[in-house]
């Protein structure tokens, strides 16, 4: 019976020394003896370790690997075990099983698909390896390092997946309805050729599977070069998803769009990014939009806490560009991203939404973006034809050539936008754009403004902080404070808010203060209405300046109606020097009521209120302490100067009001020679 034992025990040691030999490769060649990599794989049990010799640096291959069981291979840990394909295939095919590379790298391989790895049906993790220098030469060849096909998985950990190419997909990697993860991994300096824009992917491709980059993992320096290549780091196609956390995205080229990104994953999958840095990616001008992130269709997009900045695009979305979905910013910081496109509504330097809903909140910053066409719109957001809604973010020092350095709305009739807490602050202010330095609204639409602030925000011509084009505007509990037009002539201006012939509502204790028109001749100091309907509500129009006519509020035609509204302290300076408080242009309608005018200062005439043409209406208000300091006959009015329109004062009082100027008249109210006034139980005095 001992001498059974014995044997047993010793047979057991012998097969475990043999199969220790079997495991090691001692052979740099492809002969098929034993030591070489391609025997000690075909001879391995399942679940086998195979290493390398300690003198064995590189193994030199004649033809592709099969592996189809569990097998693990580790090279050596001082330096990685080379393994070069020399061009004569792939290096790994991997069809079965589990396998595990350690310690590798995977070299030179060539082959229609997948020319250094090729998975299928199999589970595959890769950990501290390099796939280098591999190419994917068939006519759609796709996953120049890496194939990941039908029934698989990888994961690829703390590697490098660098220098390699693809004729159409995937330069680095290709998934394809597979489950895909890259933790801690570099993926570098790959290329994907392909010229359709549904191919590309320099860095990676993902059609269809589920893909998660995360801890610390970087995409660079990847290229779609094709004519219409997209998503120079990575593209994620119809019904993928793609998961990004704590990752970059940096310095990575396409030549249609998605310079970082290209997600063309569709409405069913939502694409997240969280604490990614997206950065210094660029696009080429076919036609060159979303220079960092490119959406197409309907795809929905929550990217958190992150950064996207300094990349280019040649026509839109130098940042972003998001489509006919849903993308939420949360805590994002876009910054110092640019685009070129030369048409008036090409741009958004920071973001451009295409037609979706495109939603800011918690935190996001909207920062030194620059839309820098010859007509370029929306220096920070261009949205067109979308909805837009932010809460809680700032817009600061972002400029456009042509309207909204800011923010920039090309509206349709059943757009909305909606802002709450959001800070304008000092756009336009290195380079106004033409209209609208803060916020600008080209059409119609539906846009409201509630608790916002803007300061500092500069435009060339009209609307200091605000344009608000032929839509319906409400601004509420806002203040609007030191903001400036730079307009010349006098129907141009608006230092706060210029309405184009919009219904424009302003009311909950906002402020429009201390603006500025400093053009030769430019009007309406705090607001300048244009033919729209403007009505103010229990707010506070104070101390702006202008050179033209109406300092506080120009009203040229349309509709102005005042409520519980002070007007006060406002400035008229330059030779035409009509209306220091409001000015009337031609047959507007104007009513005012339980309101102040006072202190406001015309340099000709109307020193509170001027009314050219139209219809103006003063209850239960008060006039006082305005002066106009204009010379002759024809000038004065320090209260209010009527010059052909109808003027009506019921229950008002018109006090302390003067003139200063040589032989001017109507310290209190100046009625022109065909002007028609009716004063109603009114007091008039002291002035």
């Amino acid at each position: 019976m001992r001498s059974n034992f014995t044997l047993i025990i010793f047979l057991f040691l012998f097969a475990l020394v043999f199969n220790s030999e079997a495991q090691v490769v001692n052979k740099s060649t492809d002969t098929g003896q034993n030591g070489t990599l391609r025997k000690e794989i075909e001879d391995a049990a399942p679940g086998a370790t195979i290493t390398f010799s300690s003198s064995i640096t590189t193994v030199t291959l004649n033809s592709a690997i099969t592996i189809n069981k569990n097998i693990t291979i580790t090279g050596n840990s001082s330096t990685l075990t080379i393994i070069d394909a020399g061009q004569n295939g792939r290096v790994f095919t991997i069809t079965a099983g589990n396998v595990i590379l350690n310690n590798l790298e995977i070299t030179n391989g060539v082959e229609s698909n997948g020319g250094g790895i090729y998975v299928t049906n199999a589970s595959v993790t890769i950990n501290n390896c390099e796939v280098v220098s591999n190419t994917a030469n068939g006519t759609n060849g796709s996953g120049g390092g890496i194939y990941l096909d039908t029934g698989g998985t990888l994961a690829v950990t703390n590697s490098i997946i660098s220098s390699n190419s693809a004729n159409a997909n995937g330069g680095g990697l290709r998934n394809d309805v597979g489950a895909m993860s890259i933790n801690n991994t570099d993926i570098i300096g790959n290329t994907a050729s392909g010229d359709n824009a549904s191919q590309g992917g320099g860095g990676i491709y993902n059609s269809g599977g589920n893909l998660t980059i995360s801890n610390s993992s970087t995409i660079a320096n990847n290229y779609a070069d094709g004519s219409s290549g997209s998503g120079g780091g990575i593209f994620n196609g119809s019904g993928s998803n793609l998961i990004i956390l704590n990752s970059s995205i940096t310095e990575n080229f396409a030549s249609r769009a998605g310079g970082g990104i290209e997600d063309n994953s569709g409405g069913a999958h939502t694409t997240v990014l969280q604490f990614v840095n997206l950065d210094l990616n660029t696009t080429g001008s076919s036609p060159g939009n979303g220079g960092g992130f490119h959406v197409t269709g309907n795809g929905n997009v929550n990217f958190t806490f992150g950064s996207v900045s300094n990349n280019t695009a040649a026509a839109e979305g130098g940042g972003v560009w998001n489509g006919s979905g849903a993308m939420t910013l949360t805590g994002t910081v876009i910054e110092n991203n640019t685009a070129a496109g030369n048409g008036s509504d090409l741009g958004g330097g920071g973001i451009f939404n295409a037609g979706g809903t495109l939603t800011l909140q918690n935190g996001a910053v909207v920062l030194n973006n620059v839309a820098s066409g010859t007509q370029g719109s929306g220096g920070g957001i261009l949205n067109d034809q979308g909805n837009l809604n932010m809460s809680n973010v700032e817009i600061r020092g972002n400029s456009a050539v042509r309207a909204g350095a800011g923010v920039e709305i090309n509206s349709s009739e059943f757009s909305i936008s909606n802002l709450v807490n959001v800070e304008f602050i000092q756009n336009g202010f290195n380079s106004p754009s033409n209209y609208g330095g803060g916020f600008h609204v080209t059409g119609e639409g539906i846009h409201s403004l509630n608790g916002c602030y803007f300061l500092g925000n500069i435009a060339n011509i009209n609307g200091g902080a605000i344009y608000n084009g032929s839509g319906s505007m409400t601004i509420s509990d806002t203040d609007i404070v030191n903001n400036k037009s730079q307009g010349s002539a006098l129907n141009e201006g608006g230092g706060g808010i210029y309405n184009d012939g919009g219904d424009l509502t302003i009311n909950s204790n906002s402020i429009i203060n201390t603006n500025i028109v400093d053009g030769t001749q430019g009007s309406g100091g705090g607001i300048f209405n244009n033919g729209g309907s403007v009505t103010i509500e229990s707010s506070d129009v104070r101390s702006n300046t202008a050179t033209g006519v109406g300092a506080g509020i120009e009203s040229s035609g349309g509709t102005l109606t005042l409520t519980n509204v002070d007007i006060a302290e406002n400035v008229l300076t330059g030779s035409v020097g009509l209306g220091g408080g409001i000015h009337i242009t031609g047959a507007g309608n104007t009513s005012i009521t339980n309101s102040v005018i006072s202190a406001n200062e015309a340099s000709v005439s109307g020193g509170g209120l001027y009314n050219d043409a139209g219809n103006m209406m003063i209850m239960k208000s008060s006039v006082n302490f305005n002066v106009a300091t204009g010379s002759g006959g024809t000038a004065g009015g320090g209260g209010i100067f009527n010059n052909s329109g109808s003027l009506e004062i019921s229950q008002t009082t018109v006090r302390n009001n003067s003139v200063s100027g040589s032989t001017a008249a109507g310290a209190g109210i100046h009625n022109g020679a065909t002007g028609d006034l009716e004063i109603l139980r009114s007091t008039i005095a002291k002035n």
